[in-house]
């Protein structure tokens, strides 16, 4: 079976429990993430092998985050153990008119100081059909970029499909950096997710304005980027929250084909938002890899993203008949 390859950081999450605030002595509870993390988990419990490149620490806590991947069925060959330290970021949940808040700790992680020169790469990418990667990673340092580059270079000889989630994060990078990073990898890349932060010329500095946007306004920038970048299929969340606190999500896919999809709109309450741009990422690959017709590819990874909003923690191990449930869910209960 054809595997995804997925390079990026590790994380520990640390999230004070029952929505309070971090206060002195408050119980906090730990989850163990990452984007490519999240999306491997989700991708296992669609029965979807995958692999994963990043670097842990020698050490307990890189010990029981091994145990962790492994236990749901990671393939955790490429990941090298250094005596580096692990990424962590803490996360004070959103709750009624309170924002959310994420402050990160991860400078000189062990992902920082991954080992190129150690890498069997036909070992890496055997059996992999996608090399997925975010823009969390190439915002972290030039030397991840470079490793990156590297990575690329190697997927292409064997001719592997190459997928980028733009996961901007303006605590991580300068939004006009971003933009002039994020172009460069996406020459590149096959499949993305997102519209911004990427340039359609130099003059494109701003960011496309998602609240006033029309559906034909995101269909031309989506269909703008597909031939900027010689993309595959692209795709384009919209998640919106109501005053009831409940997550309205919907999606957009364009192809090479010139086909435009809109994704089903499902509304749920949000118990946990973290980790659900990973589970659509996850769900629309998953159905790629099945060569599921468009409509059928931003249903489900609407439906997965939908469904992890309800589960607690950074990812999701659940079976696609559970994703399907939802896009079919009529009664609260089966009896």
């Amino acid at each position: 079976m054809s595997k995804v390859l997925l390079f990026g950081e590790a994380l520990i999450r640390i999230s004070p429990a029952a929505y309070q605030s971090f206060t002195n002595q408050v119980p906090t509870n730990l989850y163990y993430g990452g984007s490519e993390v999240n999306i491997a988990r989700a991708l296992q419990g669609f029965e979807q092998d995958t692999r994963l490149l990043t670097a842990l620490p020698r050490n307990p806590i890189g010990k029981t985050f091994m145990n962790f991947l492994s236990s749901n069925h990671i393939d955790v060959s490429a990941i090298q153990q250094l005596d580096n330290r692990l990424g962590i970021y803490f996360a004070q949940p959103p709750y009624g008119c309170r924002q959310g808040e994420i402050t990160y700790d991860r400078d000189l992680t062990c992902l920082h100081y991954l080992k190129t020169d150690s890498i069997d790469f036909d070992a890496l990418f055997d059996h992999v059909s996608i090399f997925h990667f975010s823009g969390i990673t190439l915002a972290l340092s030039k030397e991840l970029r470079d490793i990156t580059k590297l990575l690329i270079k190697e997927a292409k000889k064997r001719e592997v499909l190459l997928s980028l989630d733009l996961n901007f994060r303006s605590h991580l990078i300068d939004p006009l950096e971003a933009k002039h990073v994020f172009s460069d990898f996406a020459k590149d890349i096959d499949i993305c997710f997102g519209i911004e932060p990427l340039m359609l010329s130099e003059s494109d500095t701003s960011f496309f304005d998602r609240s006033t946007a029309s559906q034909e306004d995101i269909k031309k920038r989506m269909l703008d980027l597909t031939k900027a970048f010689d993309l595959q299929t692209i795709f384009h969340t919209s998640r919106l929250q109501d005053e009831w606190g409940r997550n309205s999500y919907q999606a957009y896919l364009y192809n090479k084909s010139a086909q435009f999809v809109v994704s089903k709109q499902i509304t749920t309450p949000i118990l946990e938002r973290i980790g659900s741009g990973d589970a659509f990422v996850a769900g629309a690959l998953y159905q790629l890899l099945q060569n599921a017709v468009p409509q059928d590819i931003v249903n489900f990874a609407v439906a997965a993203a939908s469904l992890k909003c309800t589960i607690s923690g950074d990812n999701m191990f659940e079976s696609p008949e559970n994703v399907k449930k939802v896009l079919h869910q009529t009664n609260d209960i089966v009896r």
